[in-house]
């Protein structure tokens, strides 16, 4: 989703603002921070990876503004419509699980009167629940 919204992405990102140590991989080098073609403004702390070995290993918590949200959504309709069936199915899916998170906003909720919704998105299936 992030290469698409906003241009690359790289997994081991956990921000988006290159801050200047060149040697660490969780966010975009001098170089690399330029090639964005849309801002995703993650600065550190907005993403986070939960710990390997356990239940959610390999999810991330991403905390989004409305622009991420909106930059999301615009990309993957977009996506959606491609001829690449395969990424097609991929852009739809996701499409459609954020419409389903953007369906639970209250939009006449008063501004700064609450701290977000948590929503997960995992298509996932864990190696105990298939049969082989």
């Amino acid at each position: 989703m992030a290469i698409r919204a906003f241009g690359q992405w790289q997994h081991a990102w956990t921000q988006s603002k290159f801050d200047g140590i060149y040697s660490v991989a969780h966010a975009p080098d001098s170089v690399q921070a330029t090639r964005f073609t849309a801002n995703p403004n993650l600065p550190e702390g907005r993403i986070k990876k939960l710990p390997n070995g356990t239940a959610r290993n390999g999810m991330q918590q991403v905390i989004l503004s409305g622009h991420n949200l909106t930059q999301l959504l615009s990309s993957l309709h977009e996506g959606s419509k491609e001829e690449d069936i395969a990424a097609s199915a991929r852009c739809s899916r996701l499409y459609n699980k954020l419409v389903e998170f953007v369906d639970l906003i209250d939009p006449d909720a008063e501004a700064g009167q609450t701290t977000g919704i948590t929503y997960r998105i995992d298509d996932s299936v864990d190696a105990a629940y298939a049969k082989g």
